[in-house]
């Protein structure tokens, strides 16, 4: 669930109540990566989310909001990712 604690944004992930979608925007002429997170209904994880994928959105409608400006940086993510995943071992 997507929720607000002591003035922080949290993501508690592993009951498929957060849907996500990702795609790309135009911000003064160059492309930004973005991935929206909302929350949803539990449902299996891996499970299609509330939103289709390619439906245009306002991004406004979201509580968390990743944009990324260097492709870069969507590869240290996925790394973080893996490590946080390598320590749940």
């Amino acid at each position: 669930m997507v929720k607000e604690e002591n003035d922080n944004m949290v993501m508690e992930f592993g009951t498929g109540d957060i849907g996500f979608n990702a795609g790309a925007i135009t911000i003064d002429n160059k492309k930004v990566g973005i991935i929206i997170f909302y929350n949803q209904e539990p449902r299996d994880i891996g499970v299609k989310g509330d939103i289709e994928s390619g439906t245009e959105v306002d991004l406004n409608d979201f509580p968390v909001r990743m944009e990324f400006n260097k492709k870069e940086s969507i590869d240290v993510l996925i790394t973080a990712l893996n490590i946080a995943k390598n320590e749940m071992d």
